[in-house]
């Protein structure tokens, strides 16, 4: 096989990569207000500090529930501690729009996730071209991975995320049923989700490796690689999209640029316009 230079980077650093990405990638659940934990579902997300706010980006369909005090921030192996920050508002787009929205969360609460840090607003970029060839990679939390453990609270869940590199897919070469809502170039992002072991392997093994049910992969972000830059490090991945869906038939991973989350927040929070503006160079009030 054929490897690019690309490539060969993004199998050499895969695990630099994962340990930067993973301080800024959450694991969420909606409880639904019940202590009953058969009945909360999990999601995924990502921390990002604007001004003096601390937000988690997800996808507005696993916020639901408008009660903030209904999330739980779920604890990553090997700590499986159960800190639960305090959630104060939840945001999400209107139905029809694109599948974002957010958690804002306490920020003088976030020393209980003492690996966790707020990923910085210049890593969110809007004009980077998505519609295809990029290497880009997933953050998530597959259910699949999370484990049932005992805790001095008693049984609680423990996260697993997970690190999936692929390219982006041209929309000219997928062909997805009547997807709903249609396909748009402005919103979508697709990435391949293959079923077979044999079509996907661990970069750091190079052995196959079997994806897992993507359910809770949903809010996971899509880091670009960006090997652009003539030094590449982990800290030149730029945040690009949120996953949000997926097609089973034709496994695809369905996300939304990184964008309409951004509008999202310019319009929930005025106080964070002028550096949104200023940051953006007021691309954000476009529609």
């Amino acid at each position: 096989m054929n490897v690019t230079i690309e490539q060969r980077v993004a199998m050499e650093s895969s695990h630099h990569l994962l340990a930067h990405l993973k301080q800024f990638s959450v694991t969420l659940l909606s409880t639904a207000g019940t202590e009953n934990q058969n009945g909360w579902e999990i999601f995924s997300g990502t921390l990002v500090r604007v001004g003096s706010r601390v937000l988690v980006a997800t996808a507005s369909h696993a916020l639901d529930d408008p009660n903030p005090g209904h999330y739980r921030v779920l604890a990553d192996r090997p700590s499986h501690k159960d800190n639960w920050v305090k959630l104060i508002r939840v945001g999400r787009t209107e139905t029809g729009g694109p599948d974002v929205g957010f958690l804002e969360i306490d920020p003088q609460t976030l020393t209980l996730l003492p690996k966790k840090s707020p990923c910085p607003l210049t890593r969110l970029h809007v004009r980077r071209d998505t519609s295809e060839n990029r290497l880009v990679s997933l953050v998530g939390a597959p259910f699949a991975l999370a484990d049932t453990v005992s805790s001095s609270q008693g049984k609680i869940l423990a996260a697993q995320s997970m690190f999936y590199s692929t390219y982006t897919v041209p929309f000219d070469d997928v062909k997805i049923s009547e997807p709903q809502p249609p396909l748009d170039k402005n919103i979508d992002i697709l990435l391949e989700y293959p079923a077979e072991a044999a079509e996907t392997i661990r970069l750091d093994t190079h052995a196959q490796f079997p994806l897992p049910h993507p359910h809770g992969m949903s809010g996971g972000a899509i880091w670009d690689q960006n090997f652009e830059p003539q030094l590449w490090s982990p800290e030149s991945a730029i945040l690009v999209g949120i996953q949000c869906a997926w097609f089973e038939d034709s496994r695809y991973l369905r996300a939304v640029q990184i964008v309409h989350w951004l509008r999202l927040l310019h319009k929930a929070y005025q106080d964070l316009r002028p550096l949104l503006d200023k940051t953006y160079s007021g691309c954000l009030r476009k529609v």
